[in-house]
């Protein structure tokens, strides 16, 4: 069976536009691939129906309607800029080294 490769893909972002490593992950493949792809912050989830629960099954159902909907007039997103990825890794890295020194100094001051 020959499956065909996508060239192009519509993914929502969480509304302060950052998903966690895992969207930049896929962002770097579908660069490498050369597969174009829109990033829509603060996708409009009200209009799609998109509740508070955690359903990834009916939201990516109801996101690819409005993709499907509105393909036409949604533009490709510019390639990640490396310095940013760079910076935001790192803060990243810092954040959780912090969370985890409060963890190991609380710890320590348990035991003393």
């Amino acid at each position: 069976m020959v499956q065909r490769q996508p060239d192009s893909f519509i993914g929502k972002s969480d509304s302060d536009g950052v998903s966690g490593g895992y969207e930049y992950k896929l962002l770097q493949f579908c660069e490498s691939l050369n597969i174009q792809y829109s990033r829509i912050p603060g996708l409009p989830q009200n209009s799609l129906g998109i509740s508070r629960g955690k359903n990834d099954k009916v939201d990516a159902k109801r996101i690819a309607q409005y993709a499907d909907e509105k393909h036409k007039s949604i533009e490709p997103s510019k390639p990640l800029n490396k310095a940013i990825i760079t910076l935001k890794e790192l803060l990243s890295t810092r954040k959780r080294f912090v969370r985890e020194n409060a963890g190991y100094k609380a710890s320590m001051k348990a035991f003393s």
